[in-house]
């Protein structure tokens, strides 16, 4: 691989990590890459299909890789915060002993 001069030598292309803008760039380029295969005179072919399908199993992949990492970062701890239902019961408990319901 050739590199101009002063260029990072990385022969891996931007927007592959594991972040979420990274895979959603992926996203793109393959939906790019999908539209052309539609759009183009051999998406009947065997080839064009198995073509199409592969590209269309990668994005799906991604896609699952998306949420996946968007439900793990709901789901972690933030720290020094405490659990929603936990907090607002012991502030209940600390502010008094009686609790306006009709408010």
């Amino acid at each position: 691989m050739l590199n101009a001069i002063g260029s990072s030598s990385y022969s891996r292309p931007a927007g592959t990590g594991t972040s979420i803008v990274g895979l959603e760039a992926q996203i793109g380029q393959y939906k790019i890459k999908l539209a052309d295969w539609v759009n183009c005179p051999s998406c009947k072919t065997p080839e064009g299909k198995a073509k199409i399908s592969d590209i269309s199993n990668k994005i799906s992949n991604i896609q699952a890789r998306i949420e996946k990492i968007t439900v793990a970062k709901l789901d972690a701890p933030i720290p020094g915060v405490q659990n929603n239902a936990a907090a607002s019961v012991s502030a209940a408990a600390t502010v008094g002993s009686r609790l306006d319901v009709f408010a």
